[in-house]
Parts: structure tokens; C-alpha cells; sequence
């Protein structure tokens, strides 16, 4: 099977139209170091099996094929079959691994059995174009009957000698001495996989994390050389130091010295369902910034004793600066970690809702000094994915996609695709979750359904490198066992607080959605008369849109604020900005404001949720402990059709236990919060299926990753996206640019260019019968672009007609 392909007349191997394949692998081994130097000791010891992987990659666009597709790729008319590479080099690189003697011992750290030796080689081989792939995928990049087909032609004339001096490895002509080679490579890659069944999932785990480790560097560096416009740069850029003092800076430009003395905290009574005080309108025992002093000062103090922990956690009552916090735990341990002579660990900070980020960015912005990308890289749907000004596009971009930021700002969707997705435009950042340090924000908004394996995939996380982790909440959830408080006495602070009490009384009597819009309507005379701010919470946007009309008779538009997924992400920020200000006004929402968004507000109304939505949004209310105790009502809300609003959209496992810790109360002070939370939680876990199935199958490969979209918001298969022009005129013309363009390639270089600004100005709905997109939008291409008129940014989206709340208009 040992041929020629057709080559030039130098007999030169091309790995792309202008780059040899020695000087490519060259290239990828030289980008790949820089990304491994990049971490700590102990990951760096895996430099033999990346560079391995790295000279095995491409061993596919060696066949004659391939070379003359490079040579002229518009002109090559053979089927794409023939001039494939990925599955090739996979074979090839599986049929080394099984002549490679020495290779199942302890020197190649953290593999070294030859099982994990083969499943390497498939998975990142095979995979640097596909993504990961299941057991089952694996198996048919070697059997699929068309790839069978072009491997008969592609090693018939394979020049295994100069194949190998290209990528520097020994590719001897018994290499392919079976009469069908691809069998043998996937009677080995079985077997590997069968020996899984063997191993506990703790293991398997790690195993699958270190082969991912591998992959995504692997990813960076096969772009590294071809994405930046002068790689030399990138590969040498120094890093940037972080002063473990920049929170000190911070909180004495707020509130003075932070190291004034604070009064001792007097020991609280752990009765449970304690008597509230003679009208809970007593000040709070401490003022909110003595408690947050008191507990940065728990911090450090636990900071000083960790040790070798690897995973901790944070609980703490809303209001209580988890932020500054965990500032000040990353980047102490950043500094400690840089001091034992590593390189000082990247810190992401993780959180679920856009409003989150754009406070938790304001704030670090603050710390840092408002810096450039290379510092602070904020990393979500909305985000601007720009770097620095002065670099060209690609690069810019490729900087931002590889997370090469001292601090990473994103969302748990972007995190945890780039941990339990497949696809390698996400895998291709998993690395930096190695020996980083990972701040978990409103951990609580994971649904139970991935606790399991978010929890198992994290804990050996933990366990690479340099890998630290906090998870942060009011109500911790039981994701996490054994993690290192950093607030041992965490309950102390509950049982101070008295801001809010829960109401429950409302929950006696069903309110029809209307009655309640009246009643709202009535009572806002006396709440603008009182100058409140007031905060309702709806749990569809039906009913917050109905609410919010019956108001707008009685209230004047500067003082009613809309909030809801009928709003553009733009606009609802804009609104949370007029919010925060601090005038008197009333708030119609739907979740959308319940975890981690800094206002504060004097009286809540809100729809029945789980009780652990109920405390994130009365962790609104009274926020800053300014006033005695505060009201949060609890409503059960029926729409038009005698339906109630939470079974609509939350489970009902959740409803059910939320329902039996209300029974027989007619109100909850904030400092039973907490155990009542540490009830709930337990329950569900016992109950409900947390996803214990999936973890299984993702350590042993059944599973190639998780859609983590579905995973955290359900899917969203009819969801339809309106662009709405109105608000951005030059972004509709920018998109037309970009779908006009007839390079493929360039088209969605600028459509992903666009998506921030096109995300941030569009609405999602969900048709349902008498709602036809048709009749107030227009398609283009795959986006759907609003007519004008139908939207206004105060009340959001405008359905094309008036509909009664009788289901016949239910977007969620």
C-alpha cells in the first residue's frame, strides 16, 4: 500500500494551499507548548501525549487525494469522501498506538494505560473537525461503508516514508499489513472502550477531562498560526499581575478603611419559625456594611487555612457583596498560586442571566481599572467580541474564542459548553477551566435534572492542576458535597436579617389574572402616594403584559418600568439602570429579575414559583436593610381559562414541596429562609431524577457531551427570534451586507461579528394559534426582522391585535 501521490516537483506534502504539512505539525507543536507552558506543573507533565496527538493529526493529508484537492480546491470535483481527511488520520494514528510499544506506563502522566492511549487518539484525532465523538461515533468514522470505500484508494498510494519525515514520526510499511486495516483499528478502539466497563465513574471521569485537556489544546494550536496575524506575539504575550489589594482600593473609595473594628456578632437562637419582633420594625441588629465587612474579614481568615482544598462555597444572604467576595478569594489565591512559582491561574466568573453580568462587569471593571480585553473579556451572548483595537479582526477574534483573558466574564451556558459540549468551537476553551479559578454565581438556577453530572464533571475538575472552584448562593443547593466554606457560620447572618417577610395569605384564595391587574391598578394610587418602589412578579408574559396595561391607566410612564422576554436584552438593561436609580416607581416582571439583580425594592408581589424563586426575588425586597421589615406577598394566579400560571412552566415536583413547606403558615421571616431552602433541596433530590444516568454515560462514552441549551432552558425547537430593526438602523443594513456575501466563509465570519448586536436587540417568542409571524415580521434568510410598530421600548413587543388572557396568546 506504500505509493505516490502526485506532488510537486520538490515531492512536497501540503497540509494547506500555502503551508507544507512539516511546517504546519511544526507549527501546531510549537503553539501547542505555549498553550501547555500556560499551565501548571502537574498538567504539563502530559506533554508526551499532546505532542503525539499533535504529529498524528493530520497524518490523513497525506493520501493523493487530498493533496490534489489542496493544490487546486475549487477545481477538485472528486467526491469529499475521497479527499477527507480526519477519519484517515485516525486510522493511521490507531494502527501506530497498537505498534507503539512502552506506551501503558506511569512516564505519561495523567494517562497511561494503552486503553486511554487508544480512546485519545480516536477521540482527538478523529475529532479535531467533527467534535467529540460517542462510542458509537467513533465506530463509524472507521466503518461507515463510504469511508471504507475511500480508505481502499487512500492507502493504496500512501507515502508512509515521507509521511512520516513530515511529522516527524516513524510510519514503518507494516504499519497497514492487515488486508483491512480499519477492522483491526475498531476491534482495538472496542476493546478500549469495553474495559471501561470496569472502572468506577470517578475515574472515568478524570480520564475523559484529561482526554478533553488534550483536545482542546490541540484545537488552539492546529488555529493558532493560521487565525493570528503574528502567532510569535500570541505565543509570547506575558501575563498581566493582579494586586490582591485592588478590593481594598475598591471598598475605601466606597466606605472608607476597610480594617475598621467590627462590633461582635451576638450568638442567634436556631429555633426553628422563631417569633418575629413586636411588628418586625426593629433596625438590624448590624448595619449591611459591618455585616459585609464581617464577612470579607471570614473570607480572608479561611483563605488563610486552606490548604490544599480544592473546591469551596459561599452562602450568604443576598445583599451580602458575594461579588466583592469572591474577588477577593480569587485573586488572593491567584496571588499565592503565582508565588509557589506557577503561572498565576486565569479566573472566570460564571453566572446565568445577562443582567447579572452586566452588574458583576461594572464591578470588576471598577477593580481593574476598566482595562482592555487582555484583561477583562466579557464572554456571552450580548458581549462585544472586541480585544483590542489595535489587532486585526482574526486575531481579535481568535483571542476572544480561546478565552486568553486574565479574567473571563460569561454565562453558565458558555461554561458549560465549553465542558460538556462536543463541538470543538467550545471544546477548544475547556483547557482554561484547567488550573483556573472558577467562581459558580446563583448556583441555585441549575436545574436538578444536570446536578449530577455538573456536580461529578466539576469535582474532578477540582482535582487537575491548579483548579480551584467556589460555588456561590443564598440557597445553596446539595450539588457540591464537601465543599470548604468559606462563611463557616453562615447561619449567623441568616438569622440576623429581618428585611422582608414572606405573605402567604394570598395563597388562601385563587386570584383570576384580571382581578388581580384591578386590584394592582387600584392599589397604585396609594404606592405612588407613598413614593414606593414596588416590584410584581409574574410568572408569564401574558400576565405581566396585562398587568402592566391596566397600570399604565393610573400610573405615569417615568414611573412604570417593564420587564420581561418580550423586552430586548438592550432594553431591559437600560430599564434595570433606571431601576437602580433609586426614584419611586413600580416594576412589572416576569423571572427575569429574581436571581442576583441589584435593586431594591420596598414591596414585592409574586405569582406562586419553587421556593427557592421565591427567596431570589424577595431577596429584592428591602434589599439594603434602609426600612423595618418588608412585605413580599405570594399570589396564586389563574389565567382566563381557570389555569394556574405556575403549572405553565415549572415543574410540578417543585410546586408540590414548595406547597408542603407552606402548610399550615401564613408568613415566613427571612431568617427561616434558609433551612426552610435546605429542606426543599433535599426533597428534590430525593424525588427527583437528577441526572445521575447521564454522568454514567458521559465518563464512559456512551454520551459525546450534552446540549447544554436543553439542559439548562428546555428546548426551544419553536421558539422563534424577531430582530426588532427599529431599534439599531445600521445593524439591518450590516446584516444584509453580510447575507449577501457570497464567500460562505467570510458570510459568517460577519454574521458572528453581528450576533451581539443582533442578540442584544431581539425578542424570542412562541407562536401559538392566532399568532402567525407572518403578520408582523418578515423573513430573512434564517432571521425573522420586525415590522415596525410593533415594538416600543418601554412595553416591549406588540402582538399585531388586543387578545383576551384566554390562552389564545400564551408566550412564556
Amino acid at each position: 500500500m506504500n505509493g505516490h501521490p502526485r506532488t510537486d516537483s520538490n515531492g512536497k506534502l501540503l497540509s494547506h494551499p500555502d503551508v507544507e504539512l512539516r511546517t504546519h505539525v511544526e507549527q501546531v507543536l510549537e503553539a501547542a507548548r505555549s498553550a501547555l507552558d500556560g499551565h501548571s506543573s502537574s498538567m504539563r507533565s502530559s506533554w508526551p501525549l499532546l505532542e503525539i496527538v499533535v504529529r498524528l493529526h493530520d497524518l490523513g493529508k497525506g493520501s493523493a487525494a487530498f493533496q490534489r484537492y489542496i493544490r487546486d480546491p475549487k477545481g477538485f470535483r472528486e467526491p469529499r469522501s475521497e479527499k477527507a481527511h480526519a477519519s484517515l488520520s485516525m486510522l493511521l494514528g490507531l494502527r501506530w498506538i497498537a505498534r507503539k510499544e512502552g506506551l501503558g506506563n506511569k512516564e505519561h502522566l495523567p494517562l497511561f494505560r494503552k486503553q486511554d492511549w487508544i480512546i485519545l487518539v480516536a477521540q482527538a484525532v478523529g475529532g479535531h473537525h467533527r467534535g467529540l465523538g460517542s462510542g458509537n461515533d467513533l465506530d463509524q468514522w472507521l466503518l461507515r461503508d463510504e469511508t471504507i470505500d475511500a480508505f481502499d484508494r487512500q492507502l493504496e498510494a500512501l507515502p508512509l516514508t515521507r509521511l512520516g519525515e513530515a511529522v516527524g514520526l516513524d510510519l514503518s510499511s507494516s504499519l497497514l499489513d492487515e488486508e483491512e486495516p480499519w477492522f483491526a483499528a475498531a476491534e482495538d478502539l472496542e476493546e478500549a472502550l469495553e474495559e471501561l466497563e470496569n472502572e468506577a465513574p470517578c475515574q472515568l471521569l478524570n480520564t475523559r477531562l484529561s482526554i478533553q485537556f488534550i483536545f482542546s489544546i490541540l484545537l488552539e494550536a492546529d488555529k493558532t498560526f493560521l487565525a493570528v496575524t503574528n502567532p510569535r506575539d500570541h505565543l509570547t504575550r506575558p501575563r498581566r499581575k493582579l494586586e490582591p489589594g485592588l478590593v481594598d482600593h475598591y471598598l475605601e473609595k466606597l466606605v472608607g478603611p476597610v480594617n475598621a473594628a467590627l462590633p461582635r456578632m451576638a450568638p442567634c437562637s436556631r429555633v426553628r419559625s422563631p417569633a418575629p419582633p413586636s411588628g418586625c420594625d426593629s433596625v438590624q441588629s448590624l448595619s449591611m456594611n459591618a455585616l459585609r465587612r464581617r464577612a470579607r474579614n471570614q473570607v480572608l481568615e479561611s483563605l488563610a487555612t486552606t490548604g490544599k482544598k480544592r473546591f469551596f462555597s459561599m452562602t450568604l444572604p443576598t445583599g451580602m457583596g458575594k461579588t466583592l467576595n469572591a474577588a477577593t478569594w480569587a485573586l488572593s489565591l491567584r496571588e499565592a498560586v503565582a508565588a509557589s512559582g506557577e503561572p498565576p491561574p486565569r479566573i472566570i466568573v460564571a453566572m446565568p442571566f445577562l443582567s447579572i453580568i452586566d452588574q458583576t462587569e461594572s464591578v470588576w471593571r471598577q477593580l481593574l481599572g476598566d482595562p482592555g480585553g487582555e484583561v477583562l473579556l466579557p464572554s456571552h451572548s450580548v458581549a462585544d467580541r472586541t480585544y483590542d483595537h489595535e489587532l486585526d479582526c482574526s486575531t481579535a477574534e481568535f483571542f476572544v474564542d480561546t478565552w486568553r483573558s486574565e479574567v473571563v466574564l460569561t454565562t453558565f451556558d458558555q461554561l458549560f459548553m465549553a465542558l460538556l459540549d462536543r463541538r470543538p468551537r467550545h471544546q477548544m476553551r475547556m483547557h482554561n477551566l484547567v488550573d483556573s479559578l472558577l467562581i459558580l454565581d446563583e448556583i441555585q438556577t441549575l436545574p436538578c435534572n444536570i446536578w449530577d453530572p455538573v456536580g461529578a464533571m466539576l469535582t474532578n475538575l477540582a482535582s487537575m492542576g491548579e483548579t480551584r472552584i467556589l460555588a456561590m448562593s443564598a440557597t445553596l443547593p446539595p450539588i457540591f458535597p464537601g465543599t470548604h466554606p468559606l462563611i463557616p457560620d453562615f447561619d449567623d447572618y441568616f438569622q440576623h436579617f429581618q428585611r422582608y417577610r414572606l405573605d402567604l395569605s394570598g395563597l388562601g384564595q385563587e386570584s383570576d389574572i384580571g382581578d388581580f391587574a384591578h386590584r394592582c391598578a387600584v392599589r397604585s394610587e396609594e404606592w405612588l402616594e407613598r413614593e414606593l418602589r414596588v416590584l410584581i412578579t409574574l410568572n408569564t408574559r401574558a400576565s405581566a403584559r396585562l398587568v402592566r396595561s391596566n397600570l399604565a391607566e393610573t400610573v405615569p410612564e417615568e414611573h412604570l418600568e417593564f420587564l420581561s422576554g418580550d423586552v430586548t436584552p438592550r432594553d431591559r438593561l437600560t430599564a434595570i439602570r433606571r431601576i437602580r436609580a433609586g426614584e419611586p416607581c413600580i416594576v412589572v416582571s416576569t423571572q427575569c429579575v429574581e436571581a442576583g439583580v441589584d435593586i431594591d425594592m420596598d414591596l414585592v408581589l409574586r405569582d406562586l414559583a419553587p421556593l427557592d424563586s421565591l427567596v431570589q426575588i424577595a431577596g429584592r425586597c428591602n434589599r439594603n436593610a434602609t426600612k423595618s421589615c418588608q412585605t413580599v406577598e405570594i399570589v396564586y394566579i389563574l389565567d382566563g381559562k381557570g389555569k394556574a400560571d405556575c403549572r405553565k412552566i415549572y415543574d410540578p415536583v417543585h410546586l408540590q414541596e414548595t406547597w408542603r413547606l407552606f402548610q399550615g403558615r401564613c408568613q415566613i421571616e427571612e431568617r427561616e429562609v434558609r433551612e426552610l431552602c435546605g429542606d426543599y433541596f433535599q426533597a428534590l433530590a430525593s424525588k427527583k431524577e437528577t441526572g445521575a444516568a447521564t454522568t454514567a454515560k458521559l465518563a464512559n462514552w456512551e454520551y459525546a457531551g450534552l446540549d447544554v441549551r436543553a439542559a439548562l432552558r428546555g428546548r426551544a425547537s419553536d421558539k422563534l427570534d424577531l430582530l426588532v430593526s427599529e431599534q439599531d438602523s445600521p445593524l439591518l443594513v450590516k446584516l444584509e451586507e453580510a447575507l449577501d456575501e457570497r464567500n460562505r466563509w467570510e458570510r459568517r465570519r460577519k454574521l458572528r461579528k453581528l450576533a451581539p448586536e443582533i442578540r442584544a436587540t431581539s425578542i424570542s417568542i412562541y407562536p401559538r394559534p392566532g399568532l402567525d409571524p407572518n403578520t408582523f415580521a418578515k423573513p430573512r434568510r434564517w432571521f425573522w426582522i420586525l415590522d415596525p410598530g410593533f415594538y416600543n421600548p418601554r412595553t416591549g413587543f406588540q402582538p399585531p391585535e388586543t387578545q383576551s388572557h384566554d390562552g389564545a396568546l400564551e408566550i412564556f
